[in-house]
């Protein structure tokens, strides 16, 4: 046998794993009770304060309060809450474990007030209260058969004593097979040096945390509900079929179910038969369902539509798992409509979009989720309150019967004349969609345009709008007999098409750009993430070759523009997921923010080739070495979190290999899938 099979576990596997499912975690308390808690009574009967002066402080100032703390949350998050109290099965404690026996002894008769859990922390009336008999809970009761039914995968034990029945607990549940979380300030013990010396040895079993942490975890938010944030107010005329969508705060008298049936009913007077729940995967492919309008259909509509995990797994050439994927085909999530994204579809009017999150059973976002990891990033700088805004640039290639439609030059207004009915057709109907183009114009390359989106704080938005320009500008190509290309570099001869992300912050936006520049090497792999993304990535491609910041040098990947009020990261291009990409810049420039980092010197020339500048640092030449250096980026890790970093990592490794099987089929594929 291969002892290296006996080792192995899945890819990504931790015990350093966040609760992901609220739904599927419990907070087991452990002993929090009269009689063992309260000085001069029950255990401590003859026992003064001061002669147990730190245990009694550390319950009743630490251990109660931050206990508290995890009942509401774990309440409001839908946990299970299970206590465990010092009582035997009868009333001369006969039943009890020799050790308890042994142990002063440890005797609570069947139905004594000794058995209480403190007042402070009652339990309600539908928690769970197991009495036990033995040191370890899973020893004298059937916790472990109860945890099974409830299919509990999380546990989250505080209590006390900290060397006691909470380590025994934690020992013996981690050998169970459940995920273990001690909360350090949740738990209590004699004496500081044996609380602490007890956590160093719970370590090698499970995670140990702090109060605020776990908490963290326990309220990562869910998809608001329509009646809690969402108010969508449509407008529409039967002539032109055009839906007018805001979003504001929803008075509380408002029933939900009758907010949604007046937006069914808005959406079928507008003449629009399907709601089309959109999302984007990790291969940057555009997903979705169209889900019929009805107003038999009210529960289907406010709970979007059935995804299968394993979506976040498949590779750009087909529907086929990669092997390294953390995610499960058999494990399905919900793509849960966020309608203040409620977008009409003007070139198909019988259609309207609304983009979504993936989430798990209960409503909870999941892990794998792109735009709930852009919703954390967003969250993540607004507490830091930096102000960060976003413009985006999109290039693209309109050709036909495979020839580019002119040959003109950078900012050519025969370009503008030659397509002005397309470009007009464009703008008019980006605009009903709620995206504002700030300008048009001629690239380089041959057929090349550059839409100019509008710069905001609506970061969610902002990457919204990307999907909505991408799927319109193919619609209207479509429409008009032309073909769109959108591959990073489709001539060696010709510029290449970019998605540069404008980027400026109120605060501290030296740092968060420092952030940005170091961590590129591994931002590469987000924001370039395809293997033909580092054909422009070259000297000379105004993309971004070397690890450099300049002031108003487009040969710059981090570009410094109109006297400092913004800077541009110009690797970006459009074979990647925008809210993984806006998420990542994100975490990338709060990173730099929190350590306080110092832009290097700048860049004043910038070569035209490698062997012009042996000096300076080289940006990954190829997205395998992209995705070396994101293997290595912790902070970016821990940003995506476990299930979509892993996830990631296996669809572009699956990528590259695809790749170098057929190095030339790439082009035709991006612009068949994006």
């Amino acid at each position: 046998m291969d002892i290296n099979n006996l080792k192995r576990v899945p890819p990504g596997s931790s015990r350093e794993v966040e609760i992901e499912d609220s739904g599927r975690c419990a907070l087991l308390v452990i002993d929090v009770q009269e009689y063992c808690s309260v000085p001069g009574v029950g255990y401590h009967k003859g026992v003064s304060r001061s002669e147990k002066q730190y245990f009694f402080d550390r319950v009743e100032s630490v251990m109660v309060p931050n206990i508290e703390r995890l009942l509401k949350a774990a309440r409001k998050s839908e946990a299970e809450v299970i206590f465990t109290v010092i009582e035997s099965l009868t009333k001369d404690g006969r039943d009890s474990s020799l050790d308890y026996k042994l142990s002063g002894p440890l005797l609570v008769p069947k139905g004594s007030r000794m058995g209480k859990v403190l007042e402070r922390i009652e339990p309600s009336e539908d928690d769970i209260i197991i009495p036990k008999t033995s040191c370890s809970v899973f020893q004298s009761t059937n916790l472990d058969y109860v945890l099974r039914n409830l299919d509990i995968k999380f546990l989250v034990v505080v209590g006390q004593l900290t060397n006691q029945c909470v380590e025994s607990a934690v020992r013996d549940a981690a050998d169970l097979g459940y995920l273990v979380t001690v909360v350090e300030d949740a738990c209590a013990a004699n004496e500081q040096s044996i609380h602490e010396g007890s956590l160093v040895n719970m370590s090698s079993f499970a995670r140990v945390k702090s109060t605020s942490e776990i908490v963290g975890e326990l309220e990562r938010e869910k998809v608001p509900s329509l009646s809690e944030e969402n108010f969508v107010k449509l407008s529409s005329t039967r002539n032109t079929g055009e839906i007018e969508c805001s979003t504001g705060n929803q008075n509380s008298i408002i029933k939900e179910s009758d907010l949604i049936n007046g937006v069914l009913f808005g959406l079928k007077l507008a003449g629009v038969k399907y709601l089309r729940h959109i999302m984007c995967d990790n291969s940057s492919q555009i997903r979705g369902k169209a889900l019929k309008i009805s107003t038999s259909n009210v529960q289907g509509f406010k709970r979007g539509v059935g995804i299968v995990e394993a979506v976040m797994g498949l590779p750009l050439c087909g529907d086929v798992l990669c092997e390294e994927s953390t995610t499960d085909l058999n494990h399905m999530l919900t793509l849960v409509p966020d309608l203040s994204s409620l977008t009409p579809v003007p070139y198909s009017t019988t259609n309207v979009n609304v983009y979504g999150y993936l989430c798990k059973k209960g409503g909870r976002i999941s892990d794998f989720c792109p735009r709930g990891f852009l919703k954390r990033m967003i969250t993540a700088a607004s507490d830091l309150n930096l102000g960060v805004a976003m413009g985006v640039e999109i290039e693209f290639q309109l050709m036909n019967g495979g020839s580019y439609l002119d040959d003109t030059t950078w900012a050519s207004i025969s370009a503008l004349d030659n397509l002005d009915s397309f470009l007009n057709e464009l703008d008019s109907t980006l605009e009903k969609q709620g995206v504002e183009v700030l300008q048009i114009h001629a690239e380089s390359a041959p057929g090349q345009f550059e839409v100019v989106l509008g710069h905001s704080k609506d970061l969610m938005k902002i990457a919204d709008n990307i999907l909505t320009t991408r799927q319109t500008i193919r619609a209207l190509a479509t429409k008009n007999n032309f073909q769109v290309e959108f591959t990073p570099k489709p001539s060696t001869h010709a510029a290449g098409n970019g998605q540069h992300v404008h980027v400026s912050c109120e605060k501290k936006q030296n740092s968060f750009m420092a952030g940005v520049l170091a961590h590129l090497p591994s931002l590469c792999a987000v924001v370039a993430a395809s293997c033909s993304s580092y054909d422009r990535l070259k000297p000379g491609c105004w993309a971004g070759s070397f690890l450099v910041w300049a002031e108003e040098n487009k040969e710059a990947p981090i570009r410094l523009c109109e006297n400092g009020m913004h800077f541009e990261c110009k690797t970006v291009d459009n074979t990647c997921n925008p809210y993984l990409a806006i998420g990542c810049l994100i975490a990338a420039g709060v990173s730099g923010v929190k350590q306080n980092q110092i832009l290097p010197p700048k860049a004043d020339v910038i070569e035209a080739s490698y062997e012009a500048a042996p000096n300076l640092k080289v940006l990954p030449q190829s997205l395998s070495m992209a995705l070396d250096e994101l293997k290595k980026d912790t902070v970016l890790e821990q940003a995506l979190g476990r299930g979509l970093f892993h996830s990631f990592l296996a669809v572009k490794r699956r990528r590259v290999l695809d790749y170098e099987s057929d190095r030339g089929g790439e082009r035709a594929l991006l612009n068949k899938r994006l």
